[in-house]
């Protein structure tokens, strides 16, 4: 089965916030779509064991979230392109680990992506949790 859409998340400490963000992605993203989100452990090797059972609470949770220890503090750059070599997916989201959904995001990225192909990369609106649109001053 190929996969229409990875999802990369770097961890560093910060494995509360990335199960709420994989609980809201898999609570809105349309099962039409065929994805693989990764995590990429950027150095949690002094992980407690109360972080390591909410790794393997997330793993047992979602059949399609792969766990990748990189087994030293890489940074958020090459800690997202940590993940790029072994890619096939057709999309790729490089996603905070703060990220909480409340719709289906995905869907109309990928459809205009689709339909756009003279469209390399887009960038969703970013919403407060306070519903206020922020500006993230990129073109």
């Amino acid at each position: 089965m190929s996969i229409d859409l990875s999802v990369c998340i770097i961890a560093y400490h910060n494995f509360d916030d990335i199960r709420v963000a994989i609980s809201s992605l898999e609570k809105y993203t349309s099962n039409k779509i065929r994805k693989q989100i990764y995590i990429i452990d950027n150095g949690s090797k002094n992980a407690t064991k109360n972080e390591k059972e909410k790794i393997d609470n997330i793993l047992s949770r979602y059949n399609d979230v792969t766990y990748i220890d990189a087994k030293e503090n890489l940074g958020f750059g090459k800690g997202n392109n940590y993940i790029l070599p072994i890619l096939t997916s057709k999309y790729h989201c490089i996603m905070n680990p703060d990220v909480i959904f409340n719709e289906d995001a995905f869907s109309p990225i990928i459809e205009y992506l689709d339909n756009n192909s003279s469209v390399g990369m887009v960038i969703p609106n970013i919403v407060k949790q306070a519903i206020e649109l922020l500006y993230i001053g990129k073109n």
